[in-house]
């Protein structure tokens, strides 16, 4: 029986072979000779076992009738009853391995995510939304918990046929093969919280999934479907870039860390920072070899087609690339193009601008920031702000994590000595404990979540991080205002009066943004390197101004920024997003940091 069905049919003709050779044997010695011989004897016994009918017996001797009835009844219990365990155990073991999700998929030209991450729900959205492929979700444990999680995940109720569950470990080439990878579309491979939280063997994890991909995509003939990773170490970035012909990495942390530098600029521009840094629809970047030859201004490379903007051109240098913008500047051969695309937000008038005011606004003074809190977001963050001029920013880190911990991470970013970096030991949430810090010195305060526990335990610990900052907003310098990262949407509605990023969605939705569009890849790299040569700034207007975008445009450029986006801005101010070109320090001064 612990064999399976096929031992168990071959028992129970044993049985039923048993009973007809017993039974032909009685019937045959009893007294009155009723059988020619044995094999007469025992076709009437195989009779009466197989067929019911013959449950009453013309043999005139009712010690052969009684022994008909014995045959029939034993025939029809271990018959009858015997097939119906069969089919039954049978279909238990069907219907467990189905529960169980270890059956293989079996179509083909689908969307794979491997693993359940706080990154599934929102890309189980987008990708719903988007396609009509079935989406194959591949995790550890299939159960009743896992079920009901998925149903409450799905938007509509047509969506249940769509998304099929897959039970199997990623590092495995057999589980694999079992969500039919190597026939997929696209698979999708979100960092899990381990890799959020600096898990020494999650990244290593993810590469060994890579490796088994590519172990299963070998044995297909034909093109390899698109895989889309996301890697939070950024040693790990060029690995993971190496290990399949079609695979696009996303460094997710740089990605949250220019959102929150953007954020940083002015109230509300965190709202505006996930359109900036996703690879599409809205903000797109183009790079071409000028057809103009060396030597030309860029100042006559202004008219674009397709409603274009010229951003300027980049030109590698000793200390890295740069973007010019400066209309003075003279084409090189090796030089490339800039063109950007965005939406167009808000339309200023026709005024001439105000060139002395528009020189008072674009004046920057040296800003306060205070971290609270460390995460692997942070390194990214402060090698953000290193991209400005030096002496932009004093950066103080409040963490209980260890001091020297914190500066070994950063001691490999580049641009960190730009900064006068601070790091204080002390606990964020009970800042009055904090020795010499004064909450009415900071321009900005960034709240960062602690990723070593759960999504709902690190936003339970942010929140209470800005409630402590709330009970002291009296104090706070004047434009002073709080920046939260948070890890469930669901948060969002509780916090007021605060600018929130929720890291989950963002990377959810520039992986699905990845796996959907063709050039996504390239317009990505495309942000994240243009994004190094340049710093967006934000200035507001004076109250209901009209000045004319053409000469705003000029009137910057002539400084040397351009123009990126008019943007509404709070009440009747409009704000004006530009691009600053970075400066490279050949010698920067040495690093502050205590």
């Amino acid at each position: 029986m612990s064999r399976g069905s096929p031992a168990m049919l071959i028992l129970l003709l044993l049985i039923l072979a048993g009973v007809a050779v017993g039974g032909a044997l009685v019937a045959y010695h009893v007294p009155g000779r009723h059988f020619a011989s044995l094999g007469e004897a025992l076709w009437w016994a195989v009779l009466r076992i197989s067929d019911p009918g013959y449950l009453s017996d013309d043999i005139p001797d009712m010690r052969i009738r009684a022994l008909s009835v014995v045959l029939s009844v034993l025939g029809m219990a271990v018959t009858v009853g015997g097939i119906v365990a069969i089919v039954v155990q049978t279909l238990n073991r069907i219907l467990a391995n189905l529960a169980a999700a270890t059956t293989a998929v079996p179509f083909s030209d689908h969307i794979v995510l491997l693993g359940w991450t706080d990154r599934t729900p929102r890309l189980l959205e987008i990708l719903l939304a988007a396609q009509r492929e079935k989406i194959v979700v591949l995790i550890e444990e299939v159960g009743p918990v896992e079920i009901r999680r998925l149903a409450r995940t799905l938007p509509a109720a047509s969506d249940h046929d769509r998304v099929v569950l897959r039970r199997g470990n990623p590092l495995r080439k057999e589980d694999l093969a079992r969500a039919a990878c190597a026939d997929s579309k696209v698979v999708i491979l979100a960092a899990t919280a381990a890799a959020s939280a600096n898990d020494a063997a999650a990244g290593p994890r993810a590469l060994k999934a890579l490796l088994a991909l590519r172990t299963v995509f070998s044995k297909k003939k034909g093109a390899d479907p698109l895989v889309v990773v996301e890697v939070v170490d950024r040693s790990l970035v060029q690995l993971a870039e190496a290990t399949l012909p079609d695979v696009r990495v996303l460094h997710s942390d740089q990605l949250i860390s220019r959102a929150m530098r953007i954020g940083l600029q002015a109230p509300g521009m965190l709202r505006e920072a996930p359109r900036m840094v996703r690879p599409h629809p809205e903000w797109i970047f183009t790079l071409a070899d000028s057809t103009q030859p060396p030597g030309t201004r860029l100042h006559s490379l202004e008219v674009s087609a397709d409603n274009k903007i010229l951003l300027g051109v980049t030109r590698n240098e000793e200390l890295g690339p740069r973007l010019l913008i400066k209309g003075e500047t003279r084409l090189k051969a090796e030089d490339r193009v800039v063109h950007l695309s965005t939406p167009r937000l808000f339309s200023l008038g026709n005024q001439r601008v105000d060139q002395d005011k528009l020189d008072a606004l674009l004046v920057t003074r040296p800003l306060r920031i205070l971290i609270l809190g460390w995460n692997e977001v942070v390194p990214d963050l402060v090698a953000e702000l290193g991209l400005e001029q030096s002496g932009r920013y004093v950066v103080d880190v409040v963490s209980p994590s260890s001091p020297k911990k914190r500066k070994a991470a950063l001691s490999s970013l580049p641009r960190v000595e730009r900064l006068e970096l601070n790091q204080i030991q002390g606990n964020p949430s009970e800042l009055q404990s904090v020795a010499g810090l004064d909450l009415s010195s900071y321009d900005r305060f960034v709240v960062v979540s602690d990723r070593t526990g759960s999504a709902d335990t690190s936003d339970a610990r942010s929140l209470a991080v800005v409630l402590e900052l709330d009970r002291k907003r009296a104090a706070f310098r004047p434009g002073a205002y709080v920046t939260v990262e948070l890890l469930e949407p669901e948060d969002l509605e509780i916090l007021q009066g605060v600018d929130t990023v929720v890291t989950p969605q963002i990377i959810a939705d520039v992986l699905a943004s990845l796996a959907l569009t063709s050039d996504s890849h390239e317009s990505l790299q495309n942000i994240l390197m243009l994004q190094a040569t340049f710093v967006s700034r934000v200035i507001e207007l004076p109250e209901h101004s009209s000045w004319d975008e053409a000469e705003l445009r000029q009137s910057l450029r002539g400084r040397g920024y351009a123009l990126l986006q008019i943007l509404p801005g709070i009440g009747a101010r409009p704000r004006v997003l530009f691009a600053e070109p970075v400066t490279l320090d050949p010698h920067p001064r040495a690093p502050s940091s205590a």
